[in-house]
């Protein structure tokens, strides 16, 4: 499912985009804006409104209940890797997947 990464969403800090290479319909990546951007309290609580803009957006498109956030943590990968598809940036990126009563598996 290869398309043009497109920009849904914009905050301060973060942005909510469909990423290049999605993995289900229900696949959308926050990423942060400015990889200089502390992650402070006040990032995070940006963070908070991306995150509900995103599940407010696949409930309304795939009617989407739940929702599962995959992320990083002290690793990020730079070529080919294992779980990442198409790595866009060194941006800190969480990736997060809509789930639907009767998704194709």
């Amino acid at each position: 499912m290869n398309v043009s990464r497109r920009l849904l969403f914009a905050s301060a800090f973060w942005e909510v985009a469909r990423p290049r290479t999605a993995l289900n319909a229900g696949h959308l990546l926050i990423r942060l804006t400015n990889p200089a951007i502390a992650f402070d309290l006040r990032s995070a609580a940006d963070w908070l409104r991306c995150h509900n803009a995103a599940r407010q957006a696949l409930a309304d498109v795939l009617e989407a209940s739940r929702c599962t956030v995959v992320f990083a943590h002290q690793w990020h990968p730079i070529g080919a890797a294992i779980g990442e598809p198409e790595v866009e940036s060194s941006t800190p990126t969480f990736h997060v997947f809509g789930r639907w009563d009767g998704e194709p598996v």
